[in-house]
């Protein structure tokens, strides 16, 4: 296993050896931290996603899926987990200010699509817009931000 980690120590991108000097091997100076972090913000993909932030801090032009021809980034979901997975500290702004956003936003929003015009995404287990940002939330250690009691209700019935 450490030949495993040190030839990744070695070789990886950025991002692979922030997480396993933070996740794996939790053994990492405040100084590789900022460093790490700092080259792991000046990659492309994640600059992409921070210049191309709504004022209220949304990422991107959509919501869950590629809508009005989005591409992959700019779909609000896929971004924010992109930034989670990347190693982007939980303490960058833009998590707070996506979670503002997250909560914020009236379901009716045109980001949405029209999705609840027609239907209560409370109304069908594991399934609806409230379900999908309640798991973003969570991904990013913000699930006590907003009342997901609707959304447990119903995976009792799964």
């Amino acid at each position: 296993m450490n030949h495993i980690i040190n030839f990744l120590l070695n070789n990886a991108g950025t991002s692979i050896i922030y997480r396993i000097k933070k996740e794996i091997l939790i053994d990492i100076t405040n100084q590789e931290t900022y460093e790490l972090q700092k080259r792991i913000l000046q990659e492309k993909d994640i600059q992409y996603i921070l210049n191309n932030r709504q004022k209220d801090g949304w990422l991107g032009t959509c919501f869950h899926s590629r809508m009005r021809g989005s591409k992959n980034l700019d779909v609000c979901e896929a971004a924010l987990k992109f930034l989670q997975e990347k190693g982007v500290s939980l303490e960058h702004e833009v998590f707070a200010n996506v979670t503002n956003a997250y909560i914020t936003r009236k379901k009716n929003d045109p980001i949405y699509d029209g999705f609840e015009k027609y239907y209560d995404s409370y109304d069908f287990s594991a399934w609806g817009l409230w379900l999908i940002r309640a798991a973003g939330l969570a991904r990013i250690g913000k699930e006590k931000d907003i009342d997901m009691s609707r959304c447990q209700e119903r995976l009792i019935y799964l």
